[in-house]
């Protein structure tokens, strides 16, 4: 093997493992200031890859997987301003696939407390906010 390539890729690795470092930990700062002091290399090496991601992938990360715990919620709703938020923040494929799931592959309306969404300005939110109490636990 070539020397100089397999120390290009050892290079390559360290280099991205600190990028992840970094944002792991830029991340750590600004969302959970109170756990600085308990940071230390384990926990950034340990993180999953969707803590460094920037915020709008990670806010569409959090979307989905709140929209999959209040799935029977958003399957029950008829008006058209909630609908319309929920394709505005999930995306018409996301949300297809979302409504149609079979009733055995949602999980139950009682696996988690679960804000109850009431007008469309509150779906984004209580999207995001569900999706990242999954995430964080």
């Amino acid at each position: 093997m070539n020397t100089s390539a397999s120390s290009g890729a050892t290079l390559a690795r360290a280099s991205a493992r600190r990028r992840q470092r970094a944002a792991v930990a830029e991340q750590l700062i600004t969302r959970a200031p109170h756990a600085v002091d308990s940071i230390d290399w384990d926990t950034l090496d340990g993180a999953p890859e969707w803590m460094a991601w920037e915020a709008s992938r990670l806010e569409a990360l959090q979307q989905q997987v709140g929209a999959l715990v209040l799935a029977p919620e958003l399957r029950l709703w008829i008006d058209a301003p909630r609908l319309g938020a929920a394709l505005r923040a999930l995306g018409a494929p996301v949300l297809r696939a979302l409504l149609a799931l079979p009733d055995g592959e949602m999980l139950p309306r009682d696996v988690t407390p679960a804000p109850r969404i009431e007008r469309a300005d509150q779906v984004a939110p209580s999207l995001r906010t569900c999706g990242a109490s999954v995430l964080l636990a």
